[in-house]
């Protein structure tokens, strides 16, 4: 595999470059991306993994471009918003059944973005995605 990157193309478009192949991946595709080692891979909502070589400090700077449709959630790891199904206490759980960790200093953070973004919090803490506004601060799902 060369020491490629990946970049964002028209706003809209992942580019995973990976021996001497170029991949372009719509971010709204993407369900996570996670980063480890060298390496970031990139999984989408059809089953397909695409892995590119990158470091974590351009992965960041790069999807810094999607954060209306990106959050962070711990140290390597992204995930597309479009596809969390909820937020247990530190596990998120995507709309494909996959739960993911969300690291302790992120949690607030998530938490606060979830509600802003599109969301309704049970009587037990568990946060629930609703189709169209938040109950709780009556905004709009973007």
């Amino acid at each position: 595999m060369e020491a490629t990157a990946f970049r964002t193309e028209g706003g809209r478009r992942l580019t995973a470059r990976s021996r001497g192949k170029i991949r372009f991946l719509s971010a709204d595709e993407v369900i996570r991306v996670l980063h480890k080692g060298r390496k970031a891979f990139f999984y989408c909502r059809d089953g397909r993994l695409t892995e590119g070589v990158v470091s974590l400090g351009y992965l960041n700077s790069e999807l810094e471009c999607f954060k209306e449709e990106f959050v962070r959630i711990s140290r390597n790891e992204y995930v597309n918003f479009s596809y969390v199904d909820s937020i247990e206490g530190k596990n998120m759980i995507l709309t494909n059944g996959v739960r993911c960790m969300i690291s302790r200093a992120r949690v607030k953070e998530v938490t606060e973005i979830c509600c802003l973004r599109f969301s309704s919090v049970n009587s037990k803490g568990k946060i629930i995605f609703l189709a169209s506004k938040c109950a709780k601060c009556n905004i709009k799902r973007t």
